[in-house]
C-alpha cells in the first residue's frame, strides 16, 4: 500500500503534509519556534540596545524558542498526532518571523533614540537591526551545532573540553592581575572641587565641600569602617559643615558624582559627603547573593554618624542626609523604614523592587525608562529576556534616562530640602 505520509528521511507526503518525526519536519518547525520567539524579545523594551547586548539576548531567545518548539513536538509526537504542514509551510513562516523581527527592532529602536535625543537616522536604526537578527540567527546556530559536536564526544573528551574555560579564565586573570579594590574611592575623590569650581557652578560664595571614601579594606567589619568613617569625618572637620550626606554606594563601590555635586551646590559647598565601601563585585551579582553586606554596612554607618552628631550641641547638629543609587537604595530601605527619624532628608534613586515608601522625609526617583526597579529573576522566561536586555543596556543612554541619575535628582533634593539655592 503507498503512504499518503512522509518517510522518516522527511519526504512529503499528499496535501505538504509531513511526519512530525521526520528529519526536515522537526527542523522546520523548530526553526519557527526559534523566529518567532525572536521576533518576540529583540525588539528592546524601554531603551535601545548596543548591538552586542541584541545578539546575545537575541541567541538566548532564539534557543529558547527552538528547545520549547522541540518540546512541544515531542507532546504532539507522544499525542500521536503525527502529521503538521512541513516542508514549504515551515521555512516560509521562519523567514517571515526573521523579517518581522528585524522591522520590529527596527522600528523601536529608532523611535527609543529618537525620544531620547540619540544620535542615529533610519539607515542606522535599519542596519542595526538587520546586524541584531543576522547575529542572533548565527549565534544561536553556533550554539547548536556545539551541542551536537560534544554529543558525540565521549566522557573523557567531555571533561577535557569542560576543563579548557577554566584554565583559559585562570590564566587571562593571572595576565591581568587583581583589581584595584580602591579605583572606585579614587574616582570619587579626584572629582572634589574647591570653593572656586563650586562658585563657578553657582554663581554664589561658596566654600570648599568635604569629600571622605573608606575602602572596604579599611577594617574588617562593618562596624569598624563606620566608625572609621565618624573619625574621618571628625578630622576633617565635617562636623562643622552645615550638613553631612552619607552615600551608599553600588556593589562595585561606586559612587555617582553627579549627585554629589548637585547636593554640594544647593549647599554652596558646606558640605561633608562620606561613603564607605562595603564590597568590590557588580551591584547585579550582589544583588543576586543577597545584598552582599548592603543592608549591615548602611544601618551601621546611618548609626555612627547619628550617634556622633547626637553628641553636639543641638544648634551646632548638620543636617544628616543619605543618598543610594541601585543597590544602595535597595540597602538604606530597612534602615528607613525601622528608623527613618534618624536622618533628615534620604533620596533613593533607581531602587530594586520598585518599593513605595510613605515618608515625609524620603523620596523614591526612578526613571520610567529605567529597567532595573522592573526586573525580577522570577519573570517569565520572554519577559526576563526583554527585561534583562534593558537592564544590561541601562547605562549606555544619555544621562536622565535608564539607569542614569544627574540634574534631574536636583527637584527631588529641593522637595526633601528647605535651601534659598532652590528658590
Amino acid at each position: 500500500m503507498k503512504s499518503t505520509m512522509m518517510d522518516d528521511c522527511g519526504g512529503p507526503g499528499r496535501n505538504g503534509w509531513v511526519r512530525v518525526d521526520g528529519h526536515l519536519g522537526r527542523r522546520g518547525w523548530q526553526a519557527v519556534g526559534a523566529a518567532a520567539m525572536l521576533a518576540l524579545v529583540l525588539p528592546p523594551q524601554l531603551l535601545p540596545h548596543p548591538l552586542h547586548v541584541d545578539i546575545l539576548i537575541g541567541a538566548a531567545a532564539a534557543l529558547l524558542g527552538y528547545f520549547m518548539a522541540s518540546a512541544l513536538l515531542r507532546g504532539v509526537s507522544a499525542m500521536h498526532l503525527q502529521r503538521v504542514p512541513g516542508r514549504r509551510v515551515a521555512p516560509l513562516l521562519a523567514l517571515g518571523l526573521l523579517a518581522v523581527a528585524g522591522l520590529r527592532t527596527r522600528a523601536r529602536v529608532q523611535g527609543l533614540r529618537h525620544e531620547m535625543g540619540m544620535p542615529g537616522n533610519a539607515f542606522d536604526a535599519t542596519e542595526h537591526a538587520a546586524r541584531a537578527v543576522t547575529g542572533a540567527v548565527l549565534a544561536a546556530s553556533a550554539v547548536l551545532l556545539a551541542i551536537a559536536l560534544l554529543r558525540r564526544l565521549s566522557w573523557r573528551h567531555l571533561a577535557l573540553v569542560a576543563v579548557l574555560p577554566v584554565v583559559a579564565a585562570a590564566l587571562i586573570s593571572a595576565r591581568s592581575g587583581p583589581a584595584d579594590p580602591n579605583l572606585k574611592g579614587t574616582e570619587f575623590l579626584d572629582g572634589a572641587r574647591d570653593a572656586a569650581a563650586v562658585s563657578e557652578a553657582t554663581g554664589r560664595s561658596a566654600v570648599t565641600p568635604h569629600r571622605i571614601y573608606i575602602p572596604v579594606g579599611t577594617a574588617p567589619s562593618h562596624t569598624g569602617r563606620a566608625q572609621a568613617a565618624v573619625a574621618a569625618t571628625e578630622l576633617a572637620g565635617g562636623l562643622n559643615s552645615a550638613a553631612v550626606l552619607l552615600i551608599i554606594p553600588t556593589g562595585s563601590g561606586w559612587v555617582n558624582t553627579r549627585t554629589a555635586r548637585i547636593v554640594e551646590d544647593l549647599y554652596d559647598g558646606d558640605l561633608t559627603t562620606v561613603a564607605v565601601q562595603y564590597g568590590t563585585t557588580p551591584s547585579w551579582q550582589s544583588y543576586l547573593r543577597g545584598g552582599a553586606g548592603v543592608h549591615e554596612s548602611a544601618a551601621e554607618l546611618v548609626r555612627a554618624m547619628r550617634a556622633r552628631i547626637n553628641q553636639l550641641p543641638p544648634a551646632q547638629r548638620p543636617q544628616l542626609l543619605v543618598y543610594g543609587e541601585s543597590l544602595g537604595a535597595w540597602g538604606l530601605l530597612p534602615t528607613l523604614e525601622s528608623n527613618g527619624s534618624a536622618v533628615d532628608a534620604a533620596l533613593l534613586t533607581g531602587v530594586p523592587g520598585d518599593p513605595r515608601i510613605s515618608s515625609a522625609n524620603t523620596t523614591v526617583l526612578n526613571h520610567p525608562d529605567d529597567p532595573v526597579p522592573g526586573w525580577k529573576p522570577w519573570l517569565a522566561p520572554a519577559a526576563f529576556l526583554r527585561a534583562s536586555a534593558d537592564a544590561i543596556a541601562s547605562e549606555a543612554v544619555p544621562i536622565g534616562h535608564g539607569h542614569r541619575y544627574g540634574a534631574e535628582t536636583t527637584g527631588a533634593w529641593c522637595d526633601l530640602l528647605d535651601r534659598p539655592a532652590c528658590a
